[in-house]
């Protein structure tokens, strides 16, 4: 009697134990999901333009609008050498989605920078191995500051899209620490490296998950290559929204960001 009353309790607790509502963290990223919305519109940095820039704002990704006409290949040879750049869909035999069957799927959420390999006949070449590289051409075979300003504009004009800034939330597993990342996409950079797409960003680090109670705690201005933690001397207005001095032509001069506007800003959620 005695091991059965055990085990009833016993049984009972991980009963009780199982119905316990616990607070949901479905991305596993240590902060409630029900604080992060609230917690990334408190801190939400807030970004002052640089007075030569032509008003490119931070975007939503969407303005790449990555398909596969805007998907292009860079071919080099086994030496390394560059070759000549090619659309996805050009002529290659066998066709290049044959090694990388999400080319047809669309899901160009695999390419990155690396070099794939590539055995076949590119267009007007003898068939051998090759190297490929991938990467968009947002504004067409256009690689120059009026051309991605021209295209900007015409964006502007024919998909209006919010000023955008990406907030992604966890909790440093190495300080506990909660730390919030403001991303901030730009359509293209140009100024240093010139490039199309360019990302920026900042970390406020706060006390509480809890965005009532919580506070910043230090400020992570991030550069090119290097980065600055600003604590307990960071600049606010209306009380947390940290200020992020905008650099010109696309790279940051002063504190955080790039090229931004003073319009309303959407916060993405990103986890």
């Amino acid at each position: 009697m005695k091991i059965r009353g055990i085990l009833w309790i016993a049984a009972l607790f991980a009963f009780l134990v199982g119905q316990t509502a616990f607070p949901a963290d479905l991305d596993n990223n240590g902060i409630e999901d029900s604080y992060e919305q609230a917690l990334a519109e408190k801190f939400c940095p807030s970004l002052q333009l640089h007075s030569g820039d032509q008003g490119v704002s931070p975007e939503p990704v969407e303005i790449m609008d990555i398909n596969s006409m805007n998907l292009w290949v860079r071919v080099f040879n086994e030496l390394g050498q560059y070759v000549y750049e090619k659309q996805v869909h050009d002529n290659f035999d066998p066709p290049i989605s044959y090694y990388y069957p999400w080319l047809e799927t669309g899901n160009y959420s695999y390419i990155d920078g690396d070099v794939y390999v590539y055995t076949g006949r590119p267009p007007g070449l003898a068939y051998a191995r090759y190297y490929l590289a991938f990467h968009y051409e947002w504004a067409g075979q256009v690689n120059n500051s009026a051309g991605w300003y021209n295209a900007y504009a015409d964006e502007a004009t024919n998909n209006y899209y919010h000023d955008t800034i990406y907030a992604h939330l966890f909790m440093d597993e190495q300080t506990d620490k909660y730390v919030i990342q403001y991303w901030f996409f730009y359509p293209f950079n140009d100024y240093i490296n010139n490039h199309e797409g360019d990302w920026e960003h900042i970390n406020v680090v706060v006390t509480d998950q809890n965005p009532e109670n919580a506070q910043i705690e230090k400020v992570v201005y991030y550069f090119h290559h290097f980065y600055r933690p600003i604590s307990p001397y960071w600049y606010v207005v209306d009380g947390t929204h940290p200020v992020v001095f905008v650099g010109g032509h696309g790279y940051v001069e002063h504190i955080g960001g790039v090229m931004v506007s003073t319009e309303a800003i959407l916060i993405a959620v990103i986890g």
